[in-house]
């Protein structure tokens, strides 16, 4: 979906002197996000000829006036084992796989959501032979942060869009995917490619939920791959200790 078009002059007064403050705070443009308004047909326009700079965002989150949001998208994947999801600290909840939208996808949030599950999820074969991607994506880096490269690189699935939602929290527009790696035939694992804010990745690993119970039911081990959460009881001795 492409997004209606508007200029900055054509928000409120008090949404046009909120985006003029961020830019006198920040003035790097690096890694420009784009941002919407909510208009009163319910619809959203895509304000083109203004740019965030990326480190503003959690101003629009707390600050912001109705109506102004950020770009985004989310990738709902889903195995045999379940849910694929990240804990992310800084909200205290599972997320999927997401990531902000670059000012320069703002006419489309589809370009978001392929980037970012290319750059996020490494689903490979434990035996390192493979990497899994969605119909289409035969270019992805065969090369994992974990320190090995696979041979080939074979398509599961497509990725298929599924809506436009609002993440009030973040202030965000996310356009939600979903891609099923439910049919990949042998042994596999995911790691998360992001990158760390400090440098290096992250570590996280790769949590699965049960999508009905909303259970964590165990998580990707790195080349381990999959382990199921065990439910033993407690060694009776350290028991009397805890």
């Amino acid at each position: 979906m492409l997004f209606k078009k508007i200029k900055l002059g054509d928000v409120s007064t008090e949404q046009a002197k909120f985006l003029s403050s961020v830019l006198a705070l920040f003035f790097d443009y690096e890694g420009a996000l784009p941002i919407y308004q909510l208009q009163a047909n319910g619809q959203f326009a895509f304000i083109e000829d203004f740019k965030m700079p990326r480190k503003a965002f959690k101003k629009l989150e707390q600050e912001g006036p109705a109506g102004l949001y950020r770009g985004g998208a989310i990738i709902k994947v889903t195995s045999r084992y379940g849910v694929l999801v990240i804990p992310d600290e800084r909200y205290q909840f599972f997320k999927p796989f997401a990531g902000i939208a670059h000012y320069r996808e703002g006419h489309d949030l589809c370009l978001t959501g392929a980037r970012e599950l290319m750059e996020e999820a490494f689903v490979y074969s434990l035996d390192k032979k493979y990497r899994f991607v969605p119909a289409g994506r035969t270019d992805a880096t065969k090369v994992c942060t974990l320190g090995f490269e696979v041979n080939h690189i074979v398509e599961i699935g497509e990725v298929k869009f599924l809506a436009y939602d609002v993440n009030e929290k973040n202030r965000a527009l996310e356009a939600v995917f979903y891609w099923d790696i439910s049919d990949i035939p042998v042994p596999f694992s995911v790691s998360l490619e992001e990158k760390w804010f400090s440098g290096g990745r992250s570590g996280i690993n790769v949590f699965v939920i049960d999508p009905k119970s909303h259970d964590i039911v165990g998580l990707f081990s790195g080349q381990q791959g999959f382990q199921e959460i065990p439910k033993y009881e407690i060694h009776e001795v350290l028991a009397r200790y805890l």
